[in-house]
């Protein structure tokens, strides 16, 4: 198994479950982006949810996945101002 492998696995098993459960969780997508790295977005209905679930992953990550991320993820908190689909 790979490292994105196995990230993408944690996401599938441990992330998305513990986001689900969380207060206005509209959508969490996991990319690879090449070079040994993800990007993952997630979706909630307010800005203060969406920090509530960054702060959640970030002690998952801590806790669980360090040999998986070295370097704690970077999280950010925007809002959306384009959503384009087919």
């Amino acid at each position: 198994m790979t490292d994105i492998e196995a990230v993408s696995h944690a996401a599938e098993t441990r992330i998305a479950p513990l986001l689900q459960k969380h207060d206005g969780m509209v959508s969490y997508t996991l990319v690879n982006v090449g070079h040994g790295s993800v990007i993952s977005i997630g979706i909630f209905e307010t800005r203060e949810q969406a920090a509530e679930a960054n702060r959640m992953v970030r002690e998952l990550a801590q806790s669980e996945f360090k040999h998986l991320m070295p370097r704690l993820p970077i999280a950010r908190v925007g809002e959306i101002v384009g959503h384009f689909g087919k």
